[in-house]
């Protein structure tokens, strides 16, 4: 692959799983951003395009509604790019003391009135693929197999699972992500699961 990016842990607001557990694709966008934001180190630019390149289940509609959701919750802040004529996202912690908390680019750890669920960055980069945002042209997004293996919806549920929700997919349970309703981890999963 020529996008090369550390795996790591993504750290999600459980206010925000618990806000959005019935909609689990905004859940799945939002720890996009926060995979990029991690790996950069800075807002990310990015179309409404790019995230329905990397996930092509999603509409335009879906990713504009998802957004907006984003935004008025105060889970992310919108800026302009610099660099081109994209919009840039930076995720957040959601509202602390009334005010809006901005994930420090230098220092993405939680701040430690915020509880966070951990999901591994595997799940995005070996499930779904990995991105390299562009400040002009379509996201390049490179992928360990023909079709992605898993979907936003999919992040998402995993995530509301791992916060207790009892709730999994099809494809969770097919590539034994979730077995008989318990949430299994990136190294209980066996590499011929990862690449059928």
């Amino acid at each position: 692959m020529l996008i090369s990016m550390p795996s790591t842990s993504i750290h999600i607001p459980a206010n925000l799983i618990i806000e959005q557990h019935t909609r689990p694709h905004i859940l799945g966008i939002y720890t996009l951003m926060a995979r990029l934001v991690l790996y950069h180190k800075r807002a990310i630019e990015l179309a409404q395009s790019d995230i329905m390149a990397y996930d092509t289940t999603l509409g335009r509609s879906t990713v504009v509604g998802a957004l907006t959701k984003l935004r008025l919750g105060h889970w992310i802040i919108e800026g302009k790019s610099k660099q081109g004529k994209k919009i840039t996202y930076l995720p957040t912690w959601g509202l602390v003391a009334g005010k809006t908390i901005p994930w420090n680019r230098r220092d993405p750890s939680p701040p430690e009135v915020v509880t966070t669920i951990k999901i591994p960055s595997q799940l995005l980069d070996e499930y779904i693929g990995v991105m390299a945002p562009h400040p002009y042209g379509l996201a390049l997004i490179e992928r360990n197999h023909e079709q992605p293996l898993l979907h936003f919806h999919d992040v998402g549920v995993y995530l509301t699972a791992m916060a207790g929700y009892a709730f999994s997919t099809p494809k969770l349970e097919q590539h034994k992500l979730i077995i008989d309703g318990i949430v299994q981890t990136m190294a209980e999963i066996t590499p011929d699961v990862v690449n059928p």
